[in-house]
């Protein structure tokens, strides 16, 4: 399939393999980096893992530490609350 002359390159068939040695079948490389459409390996290099350090806790516990700390102080002042209606009756 070829395309007519002025159509855009996506439209036009992919191009052939090299030919091999005379007689022989061309054969796929199995191993990367070789053979006639070789791409060389762009792998980004791999950078050694760091070690992970807890050097403070997360902030979800000091918020759960807040409420209940408050909630503790809000109710212990509503018992006084009802003790002192409680005696004055």
């Amino acid at each position: 399939m070829t395309a007519p002359p002025g159509c855009p390159r996506r439209h036009r068939a992919p191009p052939k393999a090299p030919p091999g040695p005379a007689g022989s079948r061309t054969e796929i490389p199995t191993e990367p980096g070789k053979g006639p459409y070789a791409v060389p390996d762009q792998t980004p290099q791999e950078r050694p893992a760091r070690a992970y350090v807890e050097t403070k806790a997360p902030r979800g516990v000091y918020v759960r530490v807040f409420i209940y700390v408050v909630a503790t102080h809000v109710l212990l002042a509503f018992l006084s609350l009802l003790v002192y209606a409680a005696k004055t009756r």
